[in-house]
């Protein structure tokens, strides 16, 4: 099996090694953004427990899960709210973020955020991304 290696993060953001002989890192977060101030809090706390066991991290949140198995249950703020979200734990803490997408015209704007970008698995089936 061929060890692959993936580097997350850029600019004043902590680079995270992930694969190889690396240390485990945590890649998480709520899955859907839910709120500012609850993405700060579970940014926070995720950080707070990380720094503690010197596990590097890279924050976890989408802005629109639009692969709920109902149209009618909760998808997250929406891509606009979403990034200004994301970016600013990404600012705040200092950290690497990655989101989900699942529409072409989204990926322009989200990479423009994320350091990594995540196709849900669920879409991996669209041919359009």
């Amino acid at each position: 099996m061929d060890n692959k290696i993936v580097s997350v993060g850029y600019g004043n953001v902590k680079k995270v090694i992930i694969g190889g002989s690396n240390p485990l890192a945590y890649v998480g977060g709520p899955c859907a953004i839910e709120s500012r101030d609850h993405a700060l809090f579970m940014a926070e706390k995720i950080s707070k427990i990380c720094d503690k066991l010197e596990i590097p991290w890279v924050y976890k949140s989408c802005y629109d899960k639009d692969c709920r198995s109902s149209p009618n249950s909760f998808h997250g703020v929406g891509i606009d709210e979403g990034l200004k979200i994301l970016s600013e734990v990404r600012d705040l803490f200092g950290v690497p973020v990655v989101s989900d997408f699942s529409d072409p015209s989204w990926a322009a704007a989200t990479g423009e955020v994320c350091d990594m970008v995540q196709v849900p698995a669920y879409l991996c089936r669209q041919t359009s991304i």
